[in-house]
């Protein structure tokens, strides 16, 4: 869904030219118009642009009760909007949509299909969005799996190479296949900071800060972790308020 036709239009083109086992079944320019396709045709893949007029994206699904659908978000370039997306693990497509990306987002969703819970990522969104989530989740890929976890579980992130090892709550660890810069820019706006080129520390869990020469942070559970001395002021500015 999109409402401007020439975005329609050239979405369009590229389904029935280069994705040949996709079959459109409705397009609509306008919420009304399109929660009234999506209960009637019941479609298995919706393609949602993030702004339609004056509303969003995620307003239509809150208007549309049974999202049995994968939904593949389309948007210029809005970074609020993209991390959401990143933060719980659903596609999106940046405009001008190339073929590749189209092709990828497209084998992606049909893979998802045959899992265990098929739409527990778009769930996971939109109770993320909403104002009264005291407690989001973020989304980890697991192999064979994803994983959502409570933000307030997480204790730290401890990155090595291309991936991350979370340290939970009970002392659980999940690696996950990605850089630690990533979860840095994901989790920055849900108190978390990053101490150590390595580590990022969830600061609702710190349970002191030792100010000596070899400053480090003594986390709830008793483990340490280093504080870079390029970190240190910004951790002592962040732990008085």
């Amino acid at each position: 869904m999109d409402d401007d036709e020439s975005n329609l239009e050239n979405l369009r083109i590229l389904l029935t030219t280069y994705c040949p086992g996709i079959e459109i079944v409705a397009e609509a320019s306008t919420v009304v118009q399109a929660v009234s396709e999506i209960i009637t045709k019941k479609p298995d893949l919706l393609f949602l642009d993030v702004e339609i007029k004056s509303s969003t994206g995620f307003d239509l699904l809150e208007q549309v009760e049974n999202r049995n659908f994968h939904v593949i978000f389309v948007t210029a370039f809005d970074q609020y909007a993209i991390k959401a997306l990143r933060f719980s693990a659903v596609d999106y497509l940046l405009k001008p949509i190339s073929i590749e990306d189209l092709q990828t987002a497209i084998n992606r969703a049909q893979q998802r299909m045959m899992q265990p819970h098929p739409f527990k990522e778009l769930e996971n969104l939109m109770n993320n969005m909403r104002k009264e989530t005291h407690t989001p989740r973020i989304a980890l890929p697991l192999s064979g799996s994803i994983e959502f976890v409570p933000v307030s579980n997480i204790l730290r992130c401890v990155g090595e190479s291309s991936y991350t090892t979370f340290h939970l709550k009970g002392g659980s660890k999940m690696i996950i296949s990605k850089t630690l810069k990533e979860y840095e820019e994901l989790l920055e706006e849900h108190n978390f900071l990053r101490v150590h080129k390595s580590h990022l520390v969830n600061l609702n869990h710190v349970k002191s800060f030792v100010k000596t020469a070899d400053a480090h942070i003594v986390m709830d559970d008793g483990s340490t972790v280093t504080v870079s001395d390029m970190k240190k002021q910004e951790v002592l500015k962040r732990m008085s308020r």
